[in-house]
Formats: C-alpha cells, sequence, structure tokens
C-alpha cells in the first residue's frame, strides 16, 4: 500500500515537474486555450508544457 502510494505522488511530481503555470487573466483565457494552454482545476491555473516547442510562445506571452 505503501509503495503505491509513493509511486503515485513521484507520476504526480513528474508531470507537475513538465508544467509551466501561466500568468493568465480572466480577459485572455481564450486566447490562451486557442494557443493550446490547459486548466489546472485544483491549482487554478493555467499552464503549458515545457517539453515541447510548440509552447514556446505561450510561455513567452503568458509567463
Amino acid at each position: 500500500m505503501l509503495i503505491r502510494i509513493k509511486k503515485e505522488e513521484e507520476a504526480k511530481l513528474s508531470v507537475e515537474n513538465k508544467r509551466v503555470y501561466l500568468k493568465v487573466c480572466y480577459d485572455d483565457k481564450d486566447d490562451a486555450k486557442h494557443m493550446g494552454a490547459w486548466w489546472d482545476a485544483d491549482k487554478k491555473k493555467w499552464y503549458a508544457l515545457n517539453n515541447s516547442a510548440r509552447y514556446t510562445p505561450l510561455i513567452d506571452k503568458y509567463s
């Protein structure tokens, strides 16, 4: 049981390390979403993955 919980925590940290949280105001949410941002409902923040060049313009604009 403890081992499974630890693996789940490690998997969550692995995903978290790939996320770049963005500073997106409410008025810009549609633009950010159109550019590829995702909504993290737990943290109530927009994010992009930092492992792809596709998201570089998004990260540059909203970070």
